[in-house]
């Protein structure tokens, strides 16, 4: 199905986009379950396997993590990167390079150089309203700059 397909589906709804910050816990992924969607980035399915939508913009990600998601998440799955969206059953969302955040009935979204950024994007493109963001914490803290392990990739596009 094209993303397009997808443009306000979710108009109207509370949105919870959970990124990879290092305060995040399960317990404020488990308060939200139920009460929202749920958008999840990279590793976020592991605390979140029965969100709505995963996001991971880049194959190496994939790679690493594309049969975990297979055997542990049953949401939809998005990407970037249209081999991974082949090889995982994943939506490719078509995007730019752009300051800012597009328009709601766009059909491509501003990357940001950043996978919380980029599911902010989604959840706008969905319609949602208002959008709750988790973990977003953008700095170091403790030495650590998500709540998981680094893993070997990063979306910069």
């Amino acid at each position: 199905m094209r993303p397009d397909a997808y443009a306000g589906r979710w108009a109207g709804q509370t949105v919870v986009c959970i990124a990879s910050g290092p305060s995040l816990t399960q317990e404020d992924v488990d308060y939200v379950r139920g009460k929202a969607r749920v958008i999840v980035v990279n590793n976020g399915f592991r605390l979140a396997p029965w969100a709505d939508v995963l996001h991971a913009c880049d194959h190496q990600w994939w790679r690493e993590y594309g049969t975990e998601v297979s055997q542990r998440f049953r949401g939809e799955r998005w990407t970037l990167d249209r081999t991974a969206a082949e090889q995982y059953g994943a939506v490719h969302m078509p995007w730019e390079k752009r300051a800012g955040l597009p328009p709601a009935d766009a059909d491509y979204i501003h990357t940001g150089r950043d996978g919380g950024y980029q599911i902010i994007s989604l959840a706008i493109h969905f319609g949602a309203a208002p959008i709750v963001l988790l973990g977003y914490d953008h700095q170091n803290t403790d030495g650590r700059i998500h709540w998981h392990d680094d893993h070997a990739s990063s979306c910069m596009a």
